[in-house]
């Protein structure tokens, strides 16, 4: 699957999320269908983007179904709003490598990385409103992030 596709900026299985993960982290098809054990593949994403393709096949559902406009990918119509961008921002969230280290696998210049994932980044952050909230139990408090609205006070898990 070409990360660079226009038809990847729908809603995508977690299966095609894993895929293209491993493809732009350097396990190419031609690894992924030799190597068929589904734990070494969970195993070489986690170690890429530090959470399961699950997770990430809902986040990008979420920053393309949003009603937050801040949030909202518009694939097709902003060049920084790619799958290859997601897993960009992605990959920095969990290694942090500097641009220049991140600039030469991507096949762009640095100041390009950077745009591009602060862009993404920018976008996941835009949904805290939506997806994270602080939620009270008993006498702790404790962050929650959902696929739902978030809590209100009067919603308070006893």
């Amino acid at each position: 699957m070409d990360p660079d596709d226009p038809a990847l900026g729908r809603v995508l299985t977690v299966d095609q999320i894993l895929s293209i993960g491993l493809n732009l982290a350097g396990f190419d098809s031609a690894w992924q269908t030799s190597n068929a054990a589904r734990e070494t593949h969970l195993r070489m994403f986690l170690s890429s983007y530090g959470s399961m393709p699950k997770v990430y096949a809902a986040l990008w559902q979420d920053l393309l179904t949003t009603e937050v406009d801040a949030a909202r990918l518009h694939p097709g119509t902003k060049k920084g709003d790619t799958i290859k961008n997601f897993f960009m921002a992605l990959h920095f969230l969990k290694n942090y490598h500097k641009e220049d280290v991140m600039a030469g696998p991507n096949k762009n210049q640095s100041a390009t990385v950077r745009a591009n994932v602060f862009h993404i980044l920018r976008k996941i952050q835009a949904l805290k409103d939506v997806k994270v909230s602080l939620c009270y139990c008993a006498t702790k408090q404790f962050w929650s992030l959902s696929n739902q609205q978030p809590l209100s006070a009067q919603d308070s898990i006893p």
